[in-house]
């Protein structure tokens, strides 16, 4: 038989907890601190959701630390109170479903979609106006595959650009995800904006992906100039360098081809020395 105690938590305590949730530090129950039957059900539910250690998503391992009840050896209650906004401030809301959608990307990296997909319906139902959970479900549903959920993906991507028209990651995960379908004119427009967004980390993907989709466009001058960016903002960019070698062999530049293609050995060392397209273009320098 199970015996409660009476050191209920309060709703201070459980802000305190939170906080430190939101810190990275794990906050440890003692092992006699069982709660009050009456509100078990609703302090669990809330917890459940708060009470995540981030710095363990960052090492891939989707944990969490809650309050237990011991010596209980299931709890059953009604889930949809898990997602219930009357449990949380607009800040808790947005926190979970922070946490959540991180969660997602770990368990989409290490390909299990399922729970990867249960995860973001969880941070859509506190907060349903969070744009990157829904830039993370489109990329789901196109990492999955099929007809259905790629054609699904699209409506999740123009919902995350609606919500937050600034969000540069969605903006090139909708343009991987349109060229990918053969829409690269539309695709286009997606990297020019991600790729001119001062201070997006991911620019440099963008401008890639800019570069490669013009292209396939056969738009060799934005090709060009775009990969001459990234140079300007990367030297060492394997990529850019190797589109620019053609680029400048095609325009028969060889001597700026030249340049280029002995810069590039420097900087890749004996890791891509057997590449075969870096062993054509120097033949096609005579090199």
């Amino acid at each position: 038989m199970i015996g409660f105690a009476q050191n209920l938590l309060t709703a201070e305590q459980l802000h305190r907890l939170y906080l430190c949730s939101k810190n990275g530090l794990i906050k440890v129950i003692k092992r006699n601190a069982v709660f009050n039957s009456a509100s078990i059900f609703k302090q669990i539910a809330i917890l459940k959701q708060l009470v995540i250690v981030k710095q363990i998503l960052k090492l891939g391992i989707a944990t969490y630390v809650m309050v237990g009840v011991i010596g209980c050896q299931s709890v059953s209650f009604d889930s949809s109170a898990t997602s219930s906004k009357a449990f949380y401030s607009g800040e808790q809301a947005n926190e979970i479903a922070t946490i959540r959608t991180q969660m997602a990307a770990q368990y989409l990296k290490s390909n299990d979609l399922d729970e990867a997909k249960r995860q973001l319906e969880k941070a859509l139902a506190v907060n349903n106006r969070y744009a990157p959970a829904y830039d993370m479900m489109g990329v789901l549903l196109q990492t999955e595959g099929s007809r259905l959920n790629v054609v699904k993906a699209e409506s999740y991507f123009k919902q995350a650009l609606a919500l937050d028209p600034k969000l540069m990651k969605a903006r090139n995960n909708y343009g991987v995800y349109l060229s990918q379908l053969g829409r690269d004119k539309e695709a286009v427009t997606q990297f020019e904006i991600a790729a001119a967004a001062l201070g997006y980390e991911g620019r440099i993907n963008a401008l890639e992906n800019l570069g490669l989709t013009a292209l396939k466009l056969g738009d060799y001058n934005l090709a060009t100039d775009t990969f001459i960016k990234i140079l300007e903002r990367d030297r060492n960019n394997l990529l850019a360098h190797l589109e620019l070698i053609d680029l400048l062999i095609i325009n028969n530049q060889i001597s700026q081809a030249t340049t280029l293609y002995t810069e590039m050995l420097a900087f890749i060392g004996d890791s891509e020395t057997n590449n075969p397209r870096i062993i054509q273009q120097g033949l096609k320098l005579s090199l």
